[in-house]
C-alpha cells in the first residue's frame, strides 16, 4: 500500500500555515508519532531573478526576518 504525505506548503492554501496540518488530518492524512518538521519554505527574495537571496547575506537580516514571519502567518 503506498503511503502519501501532505505537502502543506502547497495543499490546503485556504487555511493559514499553522492550521494546514489539521486540515490534512481531516482529509485523511494520518499523523505519525513524534512527527518532525523538516522544511519551512521561506520566500527567497530576489534569488529567482538571479540575486543573492536573503539567507546568510550580510545587510539583509531584516528582510530575512520579515520573510520568516510572513511564512509563519
Amino acid at each position: 500500500m503506498p503511503r502519501f504525505s501532505a505537502n502543506i506548503s502547497t495543499l490546503f492554501l485556504e487555511h493559514p500555515p499553522l492550521e494546514r496540518m489539521r486540515a490534512a488530518r481531516r482529509a485523511g492524512f494520518r499523523v505519525q508519532p513524534r512527527i518532525r518538521l523538516v522544511l519551512i519554505n521561506v520566500p527567497a527574495g530576489d534569488l529567482n531573478a538571479g540575486g543573492p537571496g536573503l539567507a546568510a547575506m550580510p545587510g539583509r537580516e531584516a528582510a530575512f526576518r520579515d520573510a520568516v514571519a510572513d511564512c509563519a502567518r
